[in-house]
Order: structure tokens, then C-alpha cells, then sequence
């Protein structure tokens, strides 16, 4: 009877142990791994428009690249994509969407001035020039039509090492699209409509297309989505920390 029991009792330890890993193989966050995202300063953002002429911001980590399908359908595994597109920055997603893959990945959108300091910029007289300068690069409009695997854009990387900051898709900020803030009495559903700022897309010339400016900007509708529209992550840090 001992000899039983004990055996019942390793069987019952056994089945513990494998769907523990089952859980973990299957729950766990694709993109956590400090090594997928790049480390941005932060510090004073400077911008004559504030009340004190600058913005403090803290220690941030940000996805080197969008969020593809293959990472997106690993929180969301009823969202299906063409073959051979796993690498792709997942489309057609709504702010609301976005903000739910952030949140169980352990990030959040970045806000507008990260958005931009990670692409470069360090105050608003920044904001004419591109995350490589002034040079102005022009795209087939054909080519840019339809988004391209994350990095494909090689050259337009960031001072960070952040690639598609400017062009491939537009992507969703933190950002309500509007100067003066909501009132305190709005509901949750009057915040939630509120439109969002997008940042980093095309901009159309005649027949070819540049990336656009680090502070031109899209808005839409948080509940809308789009099939140019993608997003990457961010994981705010405490001064000091590396993680």
C-alpha cells in the first residue's frame, strides 16, 4: 500500500512539473528579453511650448523593431497572417489592440516624446530632420505600398539602433491627439475614443514616397485600425536600472 501511495504521489509531482512547462511554453511573452529592445537615456526634453520649457523623461527600453505577426499572434493566436510573413510588423491592429499586447508583454506604448528620443531627437528643433539627418530618401511607391519584414529598411535605423523609426508603418503612441487634456470627469469610454497619435510612416511625393519627418504625425481613432498601422513596445525604467 506505501509502495502505492508513493507511486500516486511522484505521478501527481510529474503531471505538476509538465504542465508548469506547458504553461511556460506556451504563456510566456515573446518579446521580454532585453536583448530584443535598446536602452534610451531620456533626460530633459526641451520644448519651449511647456509650461517650464521642458519635459523631464525617465530611463526607457524600446523595441529595436515593430511588432511582427509571429509575436503578436503568440498573445493573440486566433489572429492569422499570410505564409512566410511571421516577420512582418503586425497590421490592422487598433490602439485599444496594441495597448492590450503591451500590457501582457510587461510594456506599454511609448508616448510621443519617446517615440522621439528614441529616434533621435532630443528637443522639438529636432523634429524637422530624420532619425539619420536632413537627407531627404526616397522610396519606390510600389515597393512601400505594402509593408516589408521589420529591418528591411537597413539604412534608416536610429542613433539608438531602432529600425523603421521612418517608414515601412505607422506606429501607435500612448498620445491623445489633442492639446488640452481630457477632463477629469470624462469616462473611460470618452478617453478611449479620444484620438491617438501615430508616428513614423510614408509620406507620399508624386510617384515615390519619403519617410516621413520625426514631427509629422497621423491621428486616428483609437478603436480604428489600419492596414499601414503597426506598433512597437516600450518598458519604462528607474533611473539606475539596467532592466
Amino acid at each position: 500500500m506505501r509502495k502505492s501511495l508513493f507511486i500516486t504521489v511522484l505521478l501527481t509531482i510529474a503531471c505538476g512539473l509538465l504542465w508548469i512547462v506547458f504553461l511556460a511554453a506556451t504563456h510566456r511573452s515573446p518579446v521580454l528579453e532585453v536583448g530584443d529592445m535598446v536602452r534610451i537615456e531620456g533626460g530633459e526634453w526641451i520644448d519651449p511650448a511647456v509650461r517650464e520649457g521642458k519635459i523631464v523623461v525617465q530611463p526607457f527600453l524600446i523595441d529595436k523593431c515593430e511588432v511582427t505577426n509571429a509575436q503578436f499572434a503568440r498573445f493573440r493566436p486566433e489572429h492569422t497572417f499570410p505564409e512566410q510573413r511571421e516577420d512582418f510588423p503586425v497590421t490592422g491592429i487598433s490602439w485599444e489592440g496594441a495597448t492590450a499586447y503591451a500590457t501582457w508583454a510587461g510594456k506599454q506604448l511609448p508616448t510621443e516624446i519617446e517615440w522621439l528620443m528614441a529616434a533621435g531627437a532630443t528637443s522639438q528643433k529636432d523634429v524637422q530632420r530624420y532619425p539619420w539627418g536632413k537627407e531627404k530618401r526616397f522610396t519606390d511607391l510600389k515597393d512601400a505600398m505594402m509593408c516589408q519584414k521589420v529591418g528591411t529598411y537597413r539604412e534608416n535605423y536610429s542613433p539608438a539602433g531602432c529600425y523603421d523609426m521612418e517608414g515601412n508603418v505607422w506606429e501607435w503612441t500612448s498620445d491623445n491627439a489633442v492639446s488640452a487634456p481630457i477632463a477629469a470627469s470624462a469616462d473611460d469610454s470618452q478617453v478611449a475614443a479620444a484620438k491617438k497619435i501615430l508616428k513614423g510612416g510614408w509620406r507620399q511625393e508624386k510617384k515615390s514616397v519619403v519617410p516621413a519627418r520625426l514631427g509629422e504625425k497621423m491621428t486616428l481613432a483609437s478603436q480604428e485600425s489600419l492596414t499601414n498601422v503597426g506598433f512597437r513596445c516600450i518598458r519604462r525604467l528607474q533611473p539606475g536600472h539596467n532592466q
